[in-house]
C-alpha cells in the first residue's frame, strides 16, 4: 500500500509485506486454526476436525485477486476466506469450520496479529534510529550550537543533548508499543453479538484458551462493539510518525544554506533537477511527508470509534485498510529517518561560527544571573537590557558594550564577565541529561531483549 506524494513513493517494504492482502488472509486463517486446536483440545469438535481444517489454514492455497473481488459484494474479505476455507476441507469436515465464530472475530483478530507483527518491526526500526542518535549524543556531548525557540536564537546548547533528546522519545515510544502488544493487542472472540451463544456457558472459558494460543492478550469480554482498545492502539501509533518528522525537521532546518549545520551525505547524483549545485535532504524530507500522510489516518480511525448497537455499519469493515495505511505510513518515517541519520554529516565549525553571528548577544541571560547574584534579578536585568540596546544603537557588538559597562564592571571582575560570555560555561546540567537519555535508551533495549 504505497503512499505517493508529490509524485515519489514513500514506503517500508517489509511493513508493506506485513499488510498485504495475503498476510491479512492468512491471519484470518491462523485464528480459524487456532479456534480448531482449542475447540478440539475442549471436546467441542472432533480432533480430526481440526487436523483437516489446520491443512488448509494456509493463504498458499488461496486466489488473492479473488478473495478481493468476492470481497466487494460481501462487505468483508473474512466471508470469502472461510467460504473457500469451507470448499477446500474435504468431506463431512466441512461442517467443523469456522464452529461459533462471525467474520468480525477473524478480522479483529487477525487484524491484532498484522499489528504485532508490525509493532515488532517498527521497534526494530526506532531501536536502529535511537542506536544512531545515541551514538550521535556521545560523540558531539561537548559539540556547542545555538538553541533556537520558536526559530530565534535562545541559549546555547548541544548537538550532543539534541541527538539524546531524540533518542529519549524513541525509548518512551517503545516503551509505550510493548505496552501495547502485552495489554491490548487482544483476541476478539464473541461470536454474533458478543455472547458466544454457540457454545452454551462454556464460551467464557474458551477466551483466555484462545488468546494463550495465539499469544495475544485475553479480554475482560468480547469487544466487538466497543472500539475504545482500536481507538487507543491508533492513538499510540500515531505519535510515532511525528516523533519521526520532528527529527526529519531539525535535519532539514540545520540543512539550510544559511544555517549548515548538518546535512545528509551528497550521493552520486544531484537531488535537484534543475540545480546543479543543491544537495537536499531528501531522506528526512521523505519522512516529514510519509508523517503527515499518518496524521490522517490515526485521526479517522479514532472517528470511526462511535459504533451502531451491538455491531458498526461499516466501522470495522473499514478498520483494517485505515490501520493498514498508518502502520505502512509509520514504518515509512521510521526508514527514512533511519536513512537521513546514517549519512547525516554535522559541521561543528558552522555551529561555532552560527553560535557567534550576533556577538555574544545569545549569553544575556548568562550574564544576567552573574549579576543577579549581586545586585538581584531586577537590576541585573536592567542593566542587561541598557547593554543591548546600547549595542543596538551604536552598532558595536554586545560582548564589548558589556565589557564596557562601568555599572557592570562595578559588580563583575573581568574575569567574572569573562565567564558569564562564554558558551561553554553556560550549558548547565547537559551532560547529565545526555547521560541519562542514553541510559534510559539503553535500558529500554535491556528490557526488550529480556522479555523476548
Amino acid at each position: 500500500m504505497n503512499e505517493g506524494i508529490s509524485g515519489l513513493v514513500y514506503t517500508d517494504p517489509q511493513m508493506e509485506a506485513i499488510f498485504s492482502a495475503k498476510s491479512q488472509v492468512q491471519s484470518m486463517l491462523d485464528f480459524e486454526a487456532a479456534l480448531n486446536n482449542v475447540l478440539s483440545q475442549r471436546g467441542v469438535i472432533p480432533q480430526e476436525a481440526a487436523a483437516e481444517i489446520g491443512k488448509y489454514c494456509n493463504a498458499d492455497y488461496y486466489d488473492m485477486d479473488s478473495l478481493v473481488t468476492r470481497s466487494q459484494e460481501l462487505g468483508t474479505i473474512a466471508a470469502p476466506v472461510v467460504a473457500e476455507l469451507k470448499r477446500l476441507v474435504p468431506g463431512s469436515y466441512t461442517d467443523w469450520v469456522h464452529w461459533g465464530a462471525t467474520t468480525q472475530d477473524i478480522v479483529d483478530t487477525g487484524l491484532m496479529l498484522q499489528l504485532h507483527r508490525g509493532i515488532e518491526h517498527l521497534i526494530e526500526g526506532l531501536h536502529a534510529v535511537g542506536d544512531i542518535c545515541c551514538t550521535l549524543a556521545a560523540e558531539h556531548r561537548n559539540t556547542i550550537m545555538v538553541g533556537r525557540g520558536i526559530l530565534q536564537h535562545a541559549i546555547p546548547t548541544t548537538f550532543g543533548l539534541k541527538c539524546s533528546q531524540w533518542a529519549l522519545a524513541i525509548s518512551q515510544l517503545v516503551r509505550r508499543l510493548l505496552q501495547l502488544q502485552d495489554e491490548e493487542l487482544a483476541v476478539q472472540f464473541g461470536g454474533v453479538t458478543g455472547t458466544l451463544a454457540a457454545y452454551g456457558s462454556d464460551g467464557f472459558d474458551l477466551v483466555p484458551l484462545l488468546a494463550a494460543e495465539l499469544s495475544l492478550a485475553a479480554p475482560v469480554a468480547p469487544w466487538q462493539s466497543a472500539r475504545e482498545r482500536i481507538g487507543y492502539v491508533a492513538a499510540v501509533l500515531g505519535n510515532i510518525a511525528p516523533t519521526m518528522a520532528k527529527i526529519a525537521l531539525d535535519i532539514g532546518l540545520l540543512s539550510q544554506t544559511e544555517v549548515g549545520e548538518v546535512g545528509e551525505a551528497p550521493g552520486d547524483s544531484p537531488t535537484s533537477s534543475a540545480l546543479p549545485h543543491k544537495r537536499n535532504s531528501v531522506s528526512a524530507m521523505r519522512a516529514v511527508a510519509a508523517a503527515r500522510s499518518a496524521a490522517n489516518h490515526a485521526g479517522a480511525i479514532q472517528q470511526n470509534m462511535a459504533t451502531e448497537n451491538e455491531r458498526s455499519f461499516g466501522g470495522w469493515q473499514v478498520e483494517p485498510v485505515l490501520m493498514a495505511r498508518l502502520m505502512t505510513s509509520s514504518g515509512a518515517t521510521v526508514l527514512a529517518v533511519r536513512t537521513s541519520l546514517e549519512s547525516l554529516q554535522v559541521f561543528p565549525d558552522a555551529m561555532r561560527r552560527n553560535l557567534e553571528l550576533t556577538d555574544g548577544l545569545i549569553m544575556s541571560e548568562s550574564v544576567v544571573y552573574a549579576l543577579a547574584a549581586k545586585v538581584g534579578k531586577a537590576t541585573a536585568s536592567n542593566l542587561v537590557k541598557e547593554a543591548i540596546a546600547a549595542a543596538a544603537a551604536s552598532g558595536t557588538g554586545f560582548s564589548q558594550c558589556v565589557r564596557a559597562d562601568p555599572d557592570i564592571s562595578a559588580q563583575l571582575t573581568a574575569q567574572e564577565v569573562d565567564r558569564a560570555l562564554d558558551p561553554s560555561r553556560y550549558l548547565g546540567s547537559t551532560s547529565h541529561f545526555i547521560d541519562a537519555a542514553i541510559e534510559h535508551f539503553s535500558e529500554t533495549k535491556r528490557s526488550v531483549s529480556d522479555d523476548r
